[in-house]
């Protein structure tokens, strides 16, 4: 079964230790948020995937203008003190264009906060593949 050819490691984001090319799909939740330079992260996300590989990530996402967002950058300094530097307000989607994906969102919670983001590099087209046996009902297509 699958629990026979799953391996999971603990790896540093910005420095995974696999070769190029390494994988069909990768995927992170609530990451990048943490990671101390999330454009080194998404990085090497690029370089270990496979050409035509899936990057699937739920993240949160600094807010669209407005209270939200003022008040997110208002409480960044404290939340990341107290969240081993967590940034509410990193604008997780940039960075992952900036890394070189192109990221189409499946998904969204709390009002657009939490995405769930379905990417894959830059020039290459989506492979085939579904997201397949995930619970997503409390997320919401809308944007």
């Amino acid at each position: 079964g699958l629990a026979d050819r799953l391996v999971l490691r603990a790896a540093d984001a910005e420095s995974l230790s696999f070769p190029d090319d390494s994988f069909d799909t990768v995927v992170a939740s609530l990451l990048f948020c943490s990671v101390p330079r999330p454009e080194v992260g998404l990085r090497e996300v690029l370089r270990v995937l496979r050409p035509g590989g899936l990057f699937l990530s739920i993240e949160h996402v600094r807010p669209g203008p407005g209270f939200t967002e003022e008040l997110f950058d208002r409480i960044t300094p404290a939340w990341k003190a107290v969240s081993k530097g967590c940034h509410l307000n990193r604008r997780t989607r940039e960075a992952f264009a900036a890394a070189g994906f192109i990221a189409e969102e499946v998904g969204t919670a709390g009002g657009g906060i939490f995405v769930a983001l379905r990417a894959s590099a830059a020039g290459r087209d989506f492979p085939g593949a579904h997201i397949a046996g995930t619970k997503t009902s409390k997320l919401s297509s809308e944007r």
